[in-house]
């Protein structure tokens, strides 16, 4: 996938996708400690929730002042988080209904 944060679970601007967006963003943050690297992340979900974005390019949130290592974790590991998620999801359901 090319420089865009596109998948569905952040494209939506209601509540759940905010909240989604949060769990996305308390995920990219346990991942790091370096206090900067933190900073901007929350940086990119903000600018992402005040803009209403839902289509976002790299160079937007560089452009935006967030570090260039933040923005290119924020963008590119979506999909992989998006997978972990489902994977989860499935696994609670599974032991749910055991």
């Amino acid at each position: 996938m090319p420089c865009l944060l596109r998948p569905a679970v952040l494209n939506q601007s209601s509540f759940m996708g905010c909240l989604m967006l949060e769990e996305y963003t308390e995920w990219q943050q346990s991942w790091v400690s370096n206090e900067i690297l933190r900073d901007n992340i929350i940086k990119a979900r903000d600018m992402t929730i005040e803009n209403c974005l839902s289509h976002v390019g790299l160079f937007f949130f560089v452009k935006h002042g967030v570090k260039v290592g933040a923005a290119r974790r924020f963008v590119r590991d979506i999909g992989l988080w998006v997978k972990r998620r489902g994977e989860v999801t499935c696994s609670e359901n599974t032991s749910n209904s055991v």
